[in-house]
């Protein structure tokens, strides 16, 4: 049986958690006393049946919370936060460390494409749209306007990213010292929710972005540039594309911790319901 994580309990109280947790123990399974968890500032703790199955893997048998008094909760709507809590993987000073690294390389590619509004490798976009203009060539100005126009909304995206994961960074500190259910569900609703899908909508943009790339290179060669000028300006329309296969797969990186965090929930909320059940089946 684990120890109560070193929180002060009067010596009745640890005798009672610890009487329940044998009162309800079936044959064959060892239960784990963990906490305090808690809910909007109210402790709670755990009794966590772990029984041995196939080639003795162990899994979950069953889950009892009990409250501040040490009595059964019952309710639904406490027992399914506090134990959501308990099951969801304890994040870790690693965790922070990569997290930290997964800010810093959204920053890098704000800052990339705020370099790419000014000029796309050796060529500087203002200034071709300038010369476009200048030679009435409405149709690479449209191009290099609505590509640029794309660049802007990149950057703006990636930036508003990296804000909402400074704000998930200070949830996280505070979820390292501290199991309490408003600020986990605070974390995936940050980590899990928006920031996947605003991710997910950057990462769609910027694939979008290759219609705009094929139209502009095309057009560069309808123009009747000059040869070797046409020539250089595709081939840095070229290393930006490779550029951009890169950030790709950067941000998909990124995302996977996202829907792993989110898979994982998924999957805990069902055992959840499931130990909810088997709770009720053996106490009343």
């Amino acid at each position: 049986m684990n120890k109560l994580c070193g929180v002060k309990l009067s010596q009745s109280m640890q005798q009672h958690i610890e009487t329940v947790s044998k009162k309800y123990q079936f044959k064959g399974e060892t239960p784990n006393i963990d906490g305090p968890l808690y809910l909007n500032g109210k402790p709670y703790w755990i009794i966590y049946y772990i029984k041995k199955g196939l080639f003795k893997k162990k899994r979950g048998a069953a889950l009892i919370v009990l409250d501040a008094k040490g009595e059964i909760v019952k309710d639904w709507k406490t027992y399914r936060k506090v134990a959501i809590t308990y099951l969801m993987p304890k994040l870790s000073e690693k965790f922070v460390e990569l997290y930290l690294n997964e800010i810093n390389e959204i920053n890098e590619i704000s800052v990339f494409f705020k370099n790419s509004q000014e000029s796309i490798h050796e060529f500087n976009i203002d200034e071709l749209i300038k010369k476009a203009k200048s030679h009435e060539v409405n149709e690479l100005v449209d191009c290099l306007t609505s590509f640029k126009t794309q660049l802007i909304e990149f950057e703006e995206s990636a930036v508003e990213i990296v804000n909402i994961m400074k704000k998930t960074k200070e949830i996280v500190k505070e979820l390292l010292t501290k199991n309490e259910y408003t600020v986990l569900r605070d974390f995936l609703r940050n980590f899990a929710l928006k920031e996947k899908k605003m991710l997910k909508e950057l990462r769609r943009s910027i694939s979008e972005q290759a219609y705009t790339v094929f139209d502009l290179v095309n057009v560069i060669r309808e123009t009747g540039m000059r040869k070797e000028e046409s020539k250089k300006l595709i081939e840095s329309i070229n290393k930006y594309a490779s550029d951009i296969r890169q950030i790709e797969k950067r941000i998909d990186g990124i995302m996977k911790n996202r829907k792993l965090i989110s898979y994982m929930y998924k999957k805990r909320k069902t055992k959840v319901k499931k130990f909810y059940e088997e709770m009720l089946k053996r106490v009343e």
